[in-house]
Formats: C-alpha cells, sequence, structure tokens
C-alpha cells in the first residue's frame, strides 16, 4: 500500500509547498501518511489535506468533494472509494 500512497507525491507535489506554508504541518507528518498511511490528529495534517485537495479542484470554496476529480487524480482511488472518504464529516481544526 505504501507503493500506492507513494505515486500520491506526484500528485500532490504541485501544491505541497504551498500548502505546508499555510498550515505550518511538518513534512514528518506528511512523510509519516505517504509511507505508513498514518494520519495525525495534528490540527494541521488536517488543513494541510483540506488545502491540497482544495488547491487540486477536490473540494470547492462551498466544501463540496468531487469524488470524480479525485478518482482522476490519484491512483488506484476510484469514484467508490472516493465516495466513502469524501463522506466523512469531521469539525474543523
Amino acid at each position: 500500500m505504501s507503493d500506492v500512497r507513494n505515486l500520491w507525491r506526484g500528485t500532490i507535489a504541485p501544491v505541497q509547498k504551498e500548502c505546508v506554508e499555510k498550515t505550518g504541518v511538518r513534512q514528518e507528518t506528511i512523510n509519516d501518511f505517504l509511507k505508513y498511511g498514518t494520519i495525525s490528529e495534528d490540527p494541521g495534517s488536517k488543513c494541510f489535506f483540506h488545502c491540497v485537495d482544495f488547491k487540486l479542484g477536490i473540494i470547492n470554496s462551498a466544501g463540496d468533494f468531487d469524488a470524480e476529480k479525485a478518482a482522476k487524480l490519484y491512483d488506484y482511488v476510484d469514484v467508490s472509494l472516493a465516495q466513502k472518504c469524501g463522506a466523512i464529516v469531521e469539525p474543523d481544526p
């Protein structure tokens, strides 16, 4: 599975630096997710992933999640899986 997440590095690369600067998330936190699938409870981590998805056009300004776009951009994610992930709602950190 880490091979799949490793492919996502290329997907997030165009916006990663900007989102790291905006959220203050540590690079180690991003690396832990991409290598181990660990999602930190750190608010900066959640804000980072929101920023990435917003910048990639997966989440719009109203907060709507585009599962089809997520499936197109992220390797090995199909629409069904993207819908499942997009349905998870958590309070803003």
